[in-house]
């Protein structure tokens, strides 16, 4: 079973909390570990704070997961906030297949260069505005190519199929 992806899950960042927490010094000399209560549509819970001095001052906050590791966010999955790699979590990048990477990356070239994302359409194109003729052209280059090798992938993958 593949493992869930971070993207559908529901988090809580460091940077969200960064402008509500008022903590003084001398709050934070006293306490290594701070406790918070976050509330959102599912529920309130309890967050611990730890945090860490800065090299020109101040302090940088971290949430300490229950597994003891400090990390910047938190993603909640069945009722608990935890880490990532706790709730079993990853990138859907990670997930690819290794045979999709070619098509993600000439979909990924041809949404830069404002072209339609259906590959059968082949037209002359025209220069997005404001980009510049050379990063136009090397833009189209690094497009051909990887359209080259999206097609031999598929050229291995036909032949692995029995199709010649």
């Amino acid at each position: 079973m593949s493992k869930g992806s971070i993207e559908s899950y529901s988090s809580i960042s460091i940077k969200q909390l960064k402008g509500k927490l008022s903590l003084s010094d001398d709050d934070l000399k006293q306490h290594r570990n701070i406790s918070i209560t976050v509330s959102n549509d599912y529920g309130s819970f309890a967050l611990k704070l730890s945090h860490s001095p800065c090299n020109y001052g101040g302090v940088r906050f971290w949430f300490l997961c229950s597994c003891g590791k400090r990390c910047t966010k938190l993603y909640l999955k069945c009722g608990v906030y935890a880490c990532r790699q706790c709730q079993q979590l990853n990138y859907i990048s990670q997930q690819w297949n290794k045979s999709d990477i070619p098509l993600l990356r000439v979909r990924r070239l041809r949404n830069r260069l404002q072209w339609s994302q259906d590959l059968r359409d082949w037209p002359i194109h025209q220069k997005p505005k404001n980009m510049h003729y050379k990063t136009f052209a090397a833009l189209v280059r690094e497009l051909e190519k990887r359209e080259q090798e999206r097609l031999q992938m598929l050229i291995v993958y036909l032949h692995g199929m029995g199709i010649r």
